[in-house]
């Protein structure tokens, strides 16, 4: 088994600050077009846990990423703080599943360290780093490869 190399590299100036389960992830701004409250989504039957289904938004169709899924947390049922984060990532629309969305924090110039070794590779490659901010610590998704492990499932 290969261990991935972390390379640090400053944070993008905002990141959406987001829970999944009981932990505390950074979102790049950058990709995040909208927020909307949960609604129905459209099962596709025989899809993947962490692709479950489609909704429509706007005219457009897109894809929703359970992020409970993708990063091997426990699935629960959605609550009223249940959110969509909106995004788009190298040229895809998506629908990310997030549990409460929390806010928009500056990072700019912060070196994150690396994530926990601990971590399974799978998990390892979703992640850019653990910033500091107000006396918390927030776990950066890297939405590329995010869409790389959406792209395989």
């Amino acid at each position: 088994m290969t261990q991935a190399i972390y390379a640090p590299e400053a944070v993008e100036t905002s990141v959406l600050v987001v829970g999944i389960a009981s932990e505390t992830y950074g979102i790049p701004a950058t990709v995040v077009r909208e927020v909307v409250r949960f609604t129905a989504f459209t099962p596709v039957p025989g899809a993947a846990a962490s692709l479950p289904g489609v909704m429509s938004r706007r005219g457009a169709i897109l894809p929703v990423a359970d992020l409970r899924a993708v990063l091997g947390l426990v699935m629960s049922a959605p609550t009223r703080t249940t959110r969509f984060v909106l995004c788009m990532i190298d040229q895809i629309d998506v629908a990310l599943l997030v549990d409460r969305v929390e806010d928009i924090v500056d990072l700019a110039g912060i070196v994150p360290d690396a994530p926990p070794a601990t971590l399974d590779v799978a998990q390892l490659r979703l992640l850019r780093g653990v910033a500091r901010y107000a006396e918390r610590y927030l776990t950066l998704l890297d939405p590329v490869a995010l869409v790389g492990v959406l792209r395989e499932a």
